[in-house]
């Protein structure tokens, strides 16, 4: 039985301020960046593990071969294809012994927007994409066996990474990751691998490893300073793709990102944050990385159970895209994003090291990407996190979060988030608990060269039309965890499909828990409930009270600046649940049960992910339209 209560509301100052909040996303609108397409007046260059650099380069029959060779031409108006196919390791050699594998290296390339700079592939679609990996790559001959199921073969005793190493692309547990006196003597699994003296020894019960390669925290892709790049349909392996300001216009598209030790795609003004620099200028403060574009590529760390699961209070982290402190204008769009440590998505300032100096992230729209934990045990499929100001005007729409185990944050301020689906969000055995889909719950963060801490900023915040199911904990959670009360404020939570949550009994049997140190005020209306529980929120008790359909629609009896209205309960009639096919079937209570109120703040135009168009009378509860 679907519970409906419904009650007739005043229009003043509560409306009043919904039309303000819709005006400011309205004129706060995104202009989203386009891939850059120009006839280039500069040369396209070729290049393929077989060939030479004295070859002028100009043609497929003529190839040049190295990857210094094209750095060396990546020049505005050029374009520089490697041979699909063909893969540059870090220690790949030509027929002399020279290296010609390395860093893809971007700094200074100035590429306008009638002559930008393109990288990508030639040759036929049906090979493989040109790999460009920084892994060392270990050659098959020369293992030796040492001892029972334990092989070992000699490596450059410096000069080399060895924070991780994959077999056959499958990575491997280094011994010492859980105890630091571990050695190459505690090798006696299949899964395990240590690195000592100029030695690699690697667990094998079938003989001698092949294709194994070592990776250390290394960058396929650096650029700095540059503008007007596009890298495309390229499988980059062992590393980050390095984006550091200034640099604008900026596009990465269809390309394999994988094996990484850390980040898979990281945007940031290094000048101010690092470490080394205790005192950056005005000028380097104010560097940002403008109009970049983050779509349709595939972006894996690459975890075994093994490598990931071993140690529950070992924190491995990374973000598969990771937009730090210095980004305007942005799109993320249709990547697949797993198997991180951390994050899929992050658009942070600053979780790292905080400053209200920096430029922030602003005005980056995320949607339509595909983002799962994979194999790891611990991973946040978002987080948006902003210091005051900081972390604005950004647009998380009709993406997939599913099968992951830490809460995704929805902080700084103006910030939307709609149209998404999470599923599947499990407690991880690591100590940081927080099976929610999301959660605002902003935190202070110490400020770089004190030891002061500045509150993060959880404001004007809007989370609509989300279909959240399955979740371990509770589907939204809103904290306050700043040392200055009060500023989680003007939250709207509308429209959104709330079902099976709480599955763990560690957790008050409720989709949305609000806590009592909550004091801003908050719009809960139209979302539909779908549980087992009677109970459907904790709003701002002190007690842990819980309340049904009926008693969070009371809660402008306590709570007056609050509007709660319309919330229901019932079954959606998913059209296959069990499939996860979260589509609504025709009889669903929530079909055309919305409110049109918040569709001005979607754009015109606006389809749901799988491309349904949204009622702009009476739009479905949830991210799916009918």
């Amino acid at each position: 039985m679907m519970i409906i209560v419904r009650r007739r509301k005043s229009v003043g100052f509560k409306s009043t301020c919904l039309a303000l909040f819709l005006l400011v996303f309205a004129l706060g609108s995104i202009v989203v960046p386009q891939p850059e397409v120009a006839s280039a007046t500069g040369t396209t260059y070729y290049f393929s593990t077989s060939g030479n650099d004295g070859n002028n380069g100009t043609s497929p029959l003529t190839p040049k071969q190295s990857i210094s060779a094209a750095n060396a031409l990546l020049l505005a108006g050029n374009t520089v294809l490697f041979n699909r196919g063909d893969a540059w390791y870090r220690n790949s050699v030509n027929a002399s012994g020279a290296i010609i594998g390395g860093t893809i290296h971007l700094k200074d390339k100035l590429g306008t927007s009638a002559n930008p700079i393109t990288i990508g592939a030639y040759g036929s679609n049906a090979k493989a994409k040109p790999i460009i990996s920084v892994t060392y790559l270990i050659s098959n001959a020369g293992w030796v066996s040492d001892g029972a199921n334990r092989w070992k073969h000699s490596i450059p005793a410096s000069g080399i990474g060895t924070d991780r190493l994959f077999v056959n692309g499958l990575s491997k547990f280094k011994v010492n990751t859980n105890n630091a006196s571990a050695n190459e003597t505690d090798v006696d699994q299949s899964y395990e691998w240590y690195a000592n003296n100029g030695w690699v020894y690697v667990g094998s019960t079938t003989g001698a490893p092949q294709d194994v390669e070592l990776i250390g925290n290394e960058r396929p892709v650096y650029m700095k300073n540059a503008h007007y790049v596009t890298i495309e349909n390229l499988d980059l392996k062992g590393g980050v793709v390095y984006i550091d300001a200034p640099s604008s216009h900026i596009t990465i598209d269809n390309n394999t990102i994988r094996q990484a030790y850390e980040h898979g795609i990281r945007v940031l003004n290094e000048d101010a944050l690092t470490v080394r620099n205790p005192n950056p200028t005005q000028q380097q403060w104010d560097q940002y990385v403008s109009d970049i574009t983050i779509t349709n590529n595939v972006i894996d760390k690459v975890w075994s159970q093994e490598e990931n699961h071993t140690n529950p209070n070992k924190s491995y982290g990374g973000e598969g895209i990771f937009l730090q402190d210095a980004v305007e204008r942005g799109l993320i769009s249709g990547n697949t994003i797993r198997n991180f440590g951390h994050g899929g998505i992050s658009l942070d300032t600053s979780l790292w090291m905080g400053t209200n100096r920096t430029h922030g992230v602003h005005r980056v729209v995320i949607e339509l990407n595909d983002v799962s934990s994979g194999n790891s045990d611990y991973m946040h499929a978002f987080g948006v996190i902003g210091l005051p100001g900081k972390t604005t005007h950004n647009i998380i729409r009709r993406n997939y979060f599913h099968d992951f185990q830490a809460t995704s944050h929805v902080g700084g301020s103006d910030n939307l988030f709609y149209s998404n689906i999470f599923a599947g969000v499990t407690e991880t055995p690591r100590p940081t608990k927080q099976p929610y889909a999301m959660d605002v719950a902003p935190w202070p963060v110490p400020e770089k060269g004190s030891t002061n801490k500045t509150d993060l900023e959880s404001q004007n915040l809007f989370i609509v039309n989300n279909t959240i199911v399955d979740t371990a904990g509770y589907a939204i959670e809103v904290r306050d965890y700043n040392n200055t009360k009060g500023n989680v404020k003007n939250i709207t939570i509308a429209n959104n499909l709330i079902g099976q949550y709480v599955n763990n009994t560690g957790y008050l049997p409720v989709g949305l828990n609000i806590s009592s140190e909550v004091t801003g005020t908050h719009t809960v209306n139209h979302n539909a409930f779908w549980d087992s529980s009677a109970t459907v929120a904790r709003y701002k008790s002190s007690t842990n009270a819980t309340v049904n359909v009926s008693g969070l629609n009371a809660c402008e009896t306590t709570y007056p600046l609050d509007i709660c209205d319309h919330n229901v309960a019932g079954d959606p009639l998913f059209v296959n649940y069990a499939n996860r096919d979260f589509h609504l079937s025709a009889n669903s209570p929530f079909i055309a049960a919305g409110s049109n109120v918040y569709i001005a703040a979607f754009g015109s135009g606006f389809v749901d992910y799988y491309g349904n168009p949204w009622n702009p009378t009476s739009p479905s509860i949830g991210a799916i339209q009918y």
